[in-house]
């Protein structure tokens, strides 16, 4: 898949993420995969709004 697919705003925040120094990347190419095969910018944006909410949601599992 192409990530140029991916909705303007999404590319820009993939863009702009911090530089990860130590520890484990908390976003992979095989979450974004699935997203960029999607067509619609809207359904793209939900999407990455419901991967951000899994991703916090296991941060503060492992922080318990």
């Amino acid at each position: 898949m192409n990530l140029l697919m991916l909705a303007l705003g999404l590319q820009e925040e993939l863009f702009f993420l911090p530089r990860v120094e130590a520890g484990r990347v908390e976003l992979c190419l095989k979450d974004l995969q699935p997203m960029a095969g999607v067509v619609g910018w809207k359904e793209q944006r939900l999407l990455h709004a419901v991967l951000q909410r899994s991703s916090t949601g296991s941060k503060k599992k492992a922080q318990l």
